[in-house]
């Protein structure tokens, strides 16, 4: 779960990060540890805005089912 600023923070073209984005580093991170999987989600979307100013909270939520 993650809120709406994490997958709309756009780059300096205008460019949304979007739910697309999102569900590939989730997917690609799969694997990882919950923790980690917040950290390449936002480390992603900060490399995706190329340091345009965040407009809202960030906030996602793991769960993991084993």
């Amino acid at each position: 779960m993650a809120t709406d600023d994490s997958f709309e923070w756009e780059n300096d073209q205008g460019e949304q990060f979007g739910v697309q984005r999102l569900e590939e580093v989730i997917r690609a991170s799969r694997d990882a540890a919950s923790s980690e999987i917040i950290g390449r989600l936002y480390d992603a979307v900060v490399r995706f805005s190329k340091e345009t100013r965040q407009q809202d909270d960030l906030t996602a939520v793991i769960i993991k089912r084993f």
